[in-house]
This record gives structure tokens, sequence and C-alpha cells, in this order.
């Protein structure tokens, strides 16, 4: 829903449902592909691309901390610097 607001998706993503506030249209297109990625794959595989991506992504989130320790301020402004 964010990279929809931020444009990266096509605005089809970010359409909120009124009375319960969740974006359905994204969630069904979500299940969907993982639906189908789990009919397609042999659970092996699902678990070592689940497992791969899991930990990349901690990894992308390791490295941001540490660029972003070492960066000042005034190069990146950050929500909760000074």
């Amino acid at each position: 829903m964010a990279m929809a607001r931020d444009g990266l998706l096509p605005s089809f993503f970010s359409e909120v449902n009124m009375h319960t506030q969740v974006p359905v249209k994204s969630t069904i297109l979500t299940s969907l592909v993982a639906a189908t990625l789990s009919f397609c794959m042999d659970v092996e595989q699902l678990a070592g691309m689940v497992s791969v991506g899991t930990l990349l992504a901690f990894t992308i989130v390791a490295i941001s901390v540490l660029i972003l320790r070492y960066v000042t301020s005034d190069e990146v402004p950050l929500p909760s610097s000074p």
C-alpha cells in the first residue's frame, strides 16, 4: 500500500476498504501469488526461497543501519535526529 502511494506500484493497490481500513485488493493479489507459488513448487524449494528472502531482508536492514550510523545527519535527514 505504501509503495503504491509513493508511485512505485499502480494506485490500484493503495485503495482501502472504507469500513475496515484494510487494503483488500493488495491482500487478495498477495494471497493469489503465494497460493500460486505454493501449488507450483516443492515444499523444500519454497522453504529455501523463504529462508533466503528473510536472510536477505535482515542483511539489507543491518547494512542500512551501519551506513546510517556513520553518515552525518546533514546528508540524510532522519526523523529521530535533532
